[in-house]
C-alpha cells in the first residue's frame, strides 16, 4: 500500500510538471522574445576622442552575433562625428567646464542610438596628448577634469558599469598609435577572415595630432630582430585570433600645435627678442601676433618634457644682458611673458624647409636604426601606409589627397607658402582660422615624413580622412579593441533557443505518454481491490483472485 501510495505521488507530479511545461513555456518565450524584437541583436557604443584642439564624439554599432562568432564586432559608424573644435578639455581652468563642453554632442548621441538601447550603450572617453600634456604638469587638474566628465556621463541614460575598464580616461601614445594601426587595417579588411581567410601583409598608420604624432606597423623585413630592450618598442596586437607584432611610437610635443609654437619661438629667440620678427613660414605679408605667455607655456616649451622633446627649454629673455640701460629695461618688448611680438611673413619657401627640418634631430642613432631624436624604428620597407587627421588637413585644400608621392607633397607645400593670405582663403576646404598658419603645417607635415621618418620622395603615402565612409583615425579601433571585452550579455537574451524549446516540449510529451501506463495499471488495482481480488504475486499482472 505505501508503495502504492509512493508511485500515486510520484505520477501526479510529473503529469503536473510536464502539463506546466506545456502551457507556460510557449508563454513566457513569447513574451521574451517580444523584448528581443525591441532590441535586436544590434550593439552600439559611443566614444569621444577628446583631443588636444578639441573633442569628437562618433557612434557605432555591430551585431552582437557576429561579434560572438568572431571575438571582435563587425563594426560601422552611424552618421557623421560631432565635433567640439573649439577647445581641448586639457585647457579648461574650471573641470565642469570642461564637461559641460562635451552636452552638445552628447545630446546628439542620445538621438543616433535608439532608445531601446540607451542603457545597453557604453560610454567612452579617451584623452590623447594634450591631457597627457596637463598630466604631465598638473596630475591634479587632469584628474578632476576627468572626474568631473564621469559625473556628466551619470547624468546620461548610457551604459556605465562599475566593474569595467574606467570610462573616461587618458590613453598612453603608444595606445593611441595602435588603435589607429587596427583602425586602418580593418578598413581596408586586411585583418577581416572573412575577407582575407589566410593572413596578409597589414598597412601601418601615421597620425598626425595637435601635441603629439604616431607611427604605428608591422615590420616585415625581418628589422624587429632582437636587440637590447628591443621588446620595449613592439606590442602583441590580437584582432580575429590572430596574432600581430607591430611597431608603435608616439612623439608628445612633435603635435601640429606643439610644435608651431616651438617654432616661432626659435624665431623669437634667434631674433634676440625682437618685437618684430621675419617669419619665412609665414604667408606673404601676414602679419601673427603671439605673447611671451604663449610662446613659453609648459611641458612642451620649459621644463622636463621639453628637454626630452627638443633637446632644449625655450630661455626666456636676460634683462641684464639685453638692458644697457634702466629705460631699455623697462620698455623693452618681449622681457615679460605679456610681451607680444609681431611675426611678418615672407613666404619663403626653402628657408621655412631648412628651419623645419632642423627641429629633427637625425644626429645620433644607438639602436639599429632610428627615425629622430635617437627614437628606435624598424625599417619602412615593404609597409604600405596610410596617414591621416593633421596630414589628411593638410594636403585636402592642395588636392593632394589619396595615394600620393611624396615628391608632390614636397612641390604642393611650395606652392603654398609662394600665396599670399587672401590666395590661401580662397582654397576649398580651408579654414579661415588656420589659414595663416597653412604653409607651416603643411611643411612641417612633410618634413616630418621625410626627415622625421625616413621616407623617401618617391614613397607612394595614401592621405586619407575616410575609408568607405567610415573616419580614419584611432576612434575606431578603440571601439574594436573594446567590443572583444564589453559583456556578451548585454540586454535580454532569448529565453530558449529553437532547439532547446523543442526538445524541452518533447521532453515533457514524452513523460505524459510514460505516465499513461502507470495511471492505467494503478487505477486498475484500486478499482479490483475494491471489487474483493488480489494480484497474485508472482503471476502474470493479469491475474487476481478472490479475497478467502
Amino acid at each position: 500500500m505505501a508503495n502504492e501510495k509512493v508511485w500515486v505521488a510520484i505520477i501526479t507530479i510529473s503529469v503536473v510538471i510536464s502539463l506546466a511545461t506545456l502551457v507556460t513555456v510557449p508563454v513566457l518565450r513569447e513574451r521574451r522574445n517580444s523584448d528581443i524584437q525591441d532590441y535586436g541583436t544590434q550593439q552600439y557604443a559611443i566614444l569621444i576622442d577628446a583631443g588636444s584642439s578639441g573633442s569628437r564624439l562618433s557612434v557605432f554599432t555591430w551585431d552582437r552575433n557576429t561579434r560572438l562568432l568572431k571575438g571582435s564586432g563587425v563594426i560601422s559608424q552611424v552618421g557623421e562625428s560631432c565635433s567640439n573644435s573649439s577647445r581641448g578639455i586639457s585647457e579648461y581652468a574650471i573641470p565642469a567646464d570642461a564637461a559641460q563642453s562635451l552636452v552638445g554632442c552628447l545630446n546628439e548621441a542620445i538621438e543616433i542610438v535608439p532608445s531601446t538601447h540607451h542603457h545597453l550603450t557604453p560610454l567612452y572617453l579617451a584623452a590623447t596628448a594634450g591631457m597627457r600634456l596637463l598630466q604631465e604638469k598638473n596630475a591634479t587638474q587632469a584628474d578632476a577634469i576627468l572626474d568631473a566628465i564621469l559625473d556628466l556621463f551619470d547624468a546620461y541614460p548610457f551604459q556605465q558599469d562599475d566593474t569595467d575598464e574606467k570610462h573616461a580616461r587618458i590613453i598612453t601614445g603608444v595606445e593611441e598609435g595602435l588603435f589607429g594601426w587596427i583602425t586602418v587595417n580593418y578598413l581596408l579588411g586586411l585583418i577581416d577572415p572573412d575577407k582575407n581567410p589566410e593572413p596578409v601583409r597589414t598597412a601601418g598608420a601615421l597620425d598626425l595630432g595637435g601635441a603629439s604624432t604616431q607611427i604605428s606597423f608591422v615590420p616585415y623585413n625581418g628589422s624587429n630582430g632582437e636587440f637590447e630592450n628591443s621588446s620595449l618598442f613592439y606590442s602583441n596586437v590580437t584582432a580575429y585570433d590572430r596574432s600581430y607584432v607591430a611597431y608603435s611610437h608616439s612623439f608628445l610635443c612633435y603635435g601640429l600645435n606643439e610644435a608651431r609654437r616651438r617654432y616661432q619661438g626659435n624665431l623669437v629667440q634667434v631674433a634676440n627678442y625682437s618685437s618684430v620678427v621675419e617669419d619665412p613660414c609665414g604667408l606673404r605679408g601676414d602679419v601673427v601676433n603671439v605673447t611671451g605667455e604663449f610662446l613659453w607655456l609648459p611641458p612642451c616649451s620649459s621644463g622636463h618634457e621639453a628637454i626630452t622633446a627638443w633637446g632644449d627649454i625655450l630661455h626666456k629673455p636676460d634683462l641684464s644682458r639685453l638692458a644697457k640701460s634702466a629705460y631699455d629695461r623697462v620698455n623693452m618688448l618681449g622681457a615679460a611673458e605679456d610681451a607680444n611680438f609681431q611675426l611678418l611673413g615672407t613666404g619663403n619657401s626653402s628657408e621655412c624647409r631648412r628651419l623645419v627640418d632642423q627641429m629633427f634631430d637625425n644626429t645620433e642613432c644607438t639602436y639599429p636604426s632610428c627615425s629622430f631624436n635617437g627614437a628606435y624604428q624598424p625599417s619602412l620597407a615593404d609597409n604600405d601606409f596610410i596617414a591621416f587627421a593633421g596630414y589628411f588637413y593638410q594636403a585636402e585644400p592642395m588636392n593632394v589627397t589619396g595615394p600620393v608621392p611624396l615628391g608632390k607633397l614636397v612641390n604642393a607645400t611650395d606652392m603654398v607658402c609662394r600665396m599670399t593670405l587672401e590666395e590661401v582663403l580662397q582654397l576649398p576646404s580651408i579654414r579661415a582660422e588656420f589659414a595663416s598658419r597653412y604653409c607651416f603645417a603643411f611643411k612641417y607635415a612633410v618634413s616630418l615624413l621625410t626627415d622625421g621618418f625616413g621616407f623617401s620622395l618617391d614613397a607612394v603615402i595614401d592621405v586619407r580622412d575616410d575609408i568607405n565612409g567610415t573616419d580614419t583615425g584611432w576612434a575606431l579601433g578603440y571601439v574594436i579593441h573594446a567590443s572583444s571585452v564589453v559583456p556578451v550579455d548585454f540586454g535580454p537574451q532569448a529565453f530558449l533557443s529553437t532547439t532547446s524549446y523543442a526538445f524541452l516540449l518533447a521532453a515533457s510529451a514524452l513523460l505524459i505518454l510514460l505516465t499513461i501506463p502507470c495511471v492505467v495499471r494503478v487505477y486498475r488495482r484500486r478499482r479490483m481491490a475494491k471489487a474483493g481480488f488480489v494480484r497474485i504475486p508472482g503471476q502474470d499482472h493479469s491475474q487476481y483472485v478472490p479475497v478467502a
